[in-house]
């Protein structure tokens, strides 16, 4: 919550500002950060990346949800994060597939929420 609370004058501001990052060049920093982890120059996982991502396209007016996701397999659960863009675009640098979502979050919700006092 206070994520979404922080960043939201970003997001109700983007669209003025000239130069902004797009949601392609963000997908290209997680792939970056996913290689870096694999590499051992940085330890992240798959919700710190999603999260940085969203947080990114939240303050840059681009509404995205950070989606947790579960499997089982051979008996194992097993537990994933990405983020799906509005156009229902993945960004995903670990490209996992076939997971059953449990919660989904919308920052801007989470802000609408609070403001109403929910």
């Amino acid at each position: 919550q206070d994520l979404a609370i922080q960043f939201f004058p970003f997001y109700e501001n983007a669209h003025r500002r000239k130069d902004r990052l797009r949601a392609k060049q963000i997908e290209k920093l997680s792939h970056r950060l996913y290689f870096f982890d694999q590499q051992g120059y940085l330890v992240s996982s798959c919700v710190s990346i999603s999260l940085t991502c969203l947080i990114l396209l939240y303050a840059e007016g681009i509404e995205a949800d950070l989606v947790i996701g579960i499997k089982k397999l051979d008996g194992k659960l097993y537990s994933h994060a990405w983020v799906e863009l509005k156009n229902g675009r993945i960004i995903d640098p670990q490209k996992q597939k076939k997971f059953h979502v449990l919660k989904r979050y919308r920052l801007r919700e989470i802000v609408e929420r609070w403001v109403n006092n929910e």
